[in-house]
């Protein structure tokens, strides 16, 4: 929800921008976190990587879900910091 600046009080408009902080932090938070787990899936792209092909297919699919992540999500931060609103994916086993 917007707040409209020439009818907020100081105090809602204070809050929105606090609120608009958190959803930034948020996607920050899961980006970086997305962007650690990223790097550690690389090597099944690899063709020379010995998988079978529908398991490099998963892995494929798999990378693609992260990389939409941001897209897919609506992050928050509870009260500890911890990032809400995301549905991580699984790893292929």
């Amino acid at each position: 929800m917007e707040v409209d600046a020439t009818e907020a009080t100081p105090e809602e408009t204070a809050a929105h921008e606090v609120v608009q902080k958190r959803k930034v932090d948020a996607m920050t938070k899961l980006r970086s976190e997305r962007d650690a787990l990223i790097p550690s899936t690389d090597k099944y792209a690899f063709m020379d990587f010995p998988i079978r092909d529908e398991l490099r297919k998963k892995w494929g699919r798999y990378r693609q879900h992260l990389r939409d992540l941001p897209g897919m999500s609506s992050p928050d931060l509870d009260e500890n910091g911890n990032l809400t609103g995301v549905e991580w994916p699984t790893p292929p086993q």
